[in-house]
């Protein structure tokens, strides 16, 4: 059995484009997992929090009130459970995720 880490903040969610069934969004220390079941199966989406551009939240929208900007130019439209506090914590976690990455780029830099 596979040892898997507890997740930071999960929610239920609608993914745009997606019909899946139980979807879900958890919020793990290095990435985001979207789960959910689809026709074809278990649906599985591991986004690394240093491929993270930007996010959005829109507190008054009924369709979608969250989205993850990715750095390649994908985004995932959701609406979220939760999504201010997605919004907080995701903040949160991206800050420290760029911290930690520049950090290793100035241990790499000076090490050279």
């Amino acid at each position: 059995m596979e040892s898997r880490e507890e997740p930071i903040l999960k929610s239920s969610a609608k993914i745009a484009g997606q019909r899946l069934l139980r979807a879900t969004v958890a919020l793990y220390e290095h990435y985001i997992l979207i789960e959910g079941w689809g026709w074809r199966g278990k649906y599985e989406k591991k986004i690394i929090l240093s491929e993270i551009d930007h996010i959005e939240w829109r507190s008054e929208s009924e369709q979608m009130n969250f989205w993850i900007y990715l750095k390649s130019g994908k985004h995932f439209p959701m609406l979220l459970r939760g999504a201010g506090l997605w919004k907080y914590t995701l903040n949160e976690r991206l800050k420290k995720e760029n911290a930690l990455a520049t950090e290793e780029d100035v241990a790499r830099s000076t090490a050279a």
